[in-house]
């Protein structure tokens, strides 16, 4: 229950420039997470739900990848 107050404080952070949508993008995906999990968790009260955005869990996967991978070139190119 503590994660949704989480985001908001991250969200308040000053991202440096070259982050700054990376930042954005990467909050939004933790928040597309936390609605995935929190309609699991509460399947028995709305299966519909639940089973509405498992339907989109491997579109969350791909742009967790891809985010992933993002920072990976960032960090590397600071190394270099």
């Amino acid at each position: 229950k503590n994660i949704p107050l989480f985001i908001n404080d991250l969200l308040q952070l000053q991202a440096p420039q070259d982050l700054a949508t990376t930042h954005l993008e990467l909050l939004n995906l933790w928040q597309k997470k936390l609605e995935t999990y929190e309609a699991v968790l509460n399947f028995n009260s709305d299966p519909l739900k639940a089973y509405l955005v498992l339907q989109n869990f491997s579109l969350i996967a791909f742009e967790d990848v891809a985010l992933v991978s993002k920072l990976k070139d960032f960090y590397e190119g600071l190394s270099s």
